[in-house]
């Protein structure tokens, strides 16, 4: 394994890739994407080379000189088979495996460039801007980590933000971020604190559901459909199916028989 790579000469190689694969007609055409992931895919086994040799921090360089990379350049890419978009994602799934097993200074490292490229939203419009700041949340040590990502996801969760996809990108990030710092208990009072959020009122109705706890999941299911049936009646529906299964538990004849009705007739 050569431990003479750097940082920079591992952003060399991806962007010779990236350029050579863009330069007959000015951006990476569908077959240009698929060669060049090829290419990425190749130094990337270099890099789970160095993370099997334990040189993590050149097995980092690699990670992020590849995901930074070759998200940039996605505005001119055709990558409708997904060839690159793998590359990246198979990427992440390295760099945590680095943040897994790197010793305390590594981590930190590790920790600071995600929330550094986080901040300067060089992968803001993919799903991965949210993933390196859930890296980030992994390698959190303390109250001063905890703190700093709370504040970066206030700027997210905000009223103005509410009906907007990243709020509740944001607010599932935190939820993770609560559990690793404060427990498993203020995770789960945060979710009960934002039920309007149709994920996390389907997360604590299944909970409910699966304790037997069937008169908080009737509440919870209740007021989704009040919340919901105007605006968002095919999620209302989802509740209504709830309701069915709650009705079912307590063998409730009655109301299996107007619940499905109402849902399939």
């Amino acid at each position: 394994v050569n431990q003479s790579v750097s940082e920079k000469s591992c952003r060399n190689i991806v962007r010779s890739i990236l350029v050579t694969a863009g330069k007959s007609r000015g951006y990476i055409d569908y077959n240009s994407a698929n060669t060049a992931s090829v290419s990425i895919r190749n130094f990337m086994s270099e890099g789970v080379e160095y993370f099997q040799a334990k040189h993590y921090t050149e097995a980092f360089y690699v990670t992020t000189a590849i995901i930074e990379e070759v998200v940039a350049v996605f505005g001119y890419t055709d990558d409708s088979s997904g060839a690159l978009s793998t590359c990246v994602d198979e990427t992440f799934e390295l760099l945590r495996q680095i943040s897994s097993v790197a010793d305390d200074e590594m981590k930190q490292k590790i920790y600071q460039r995600c929330i550094s490229v986080f901040k300067s939203k060089k992968l803001a419009g993919w799903d991965w801007h949210y993933e390196i700041l859930k890296v980030a949340v992994e390698l959190i040590r303390n109250d001063k980590d905890f703190d700093e990502i709370q504040s970066l996801l206030d700027e997210i969760i905000t009223e103005d933000n509410r009906n907007n996809f990243e709020y509740r990108h944001a607010q599932t990030l935190r939820v993770t971020l609560i559990e690793k710092h404060k427990g498993g208990k203020a995770a789960l009072q945060y979710l009960k604190d934002n039920t309007d959020n149709p994920e996390f009122r389907r997360q604590l109705i299944r909970l409910y559901l699966e304790n037997n706890d069937l008169d908080d999941a009737y509440k919870l299911i209740i007021d989704g459909i009040q919340h919901d049936i105007k605006d968002r009646p095919g999620l209302a529906d989802e509740w209504k199916h709830f309701l069915l299964r709650v009705y079912l538990m307590k063998n409730d004849t009655d109301n299996i028989i107007r619940i499905s009705r109402e849902l399939f007739v």
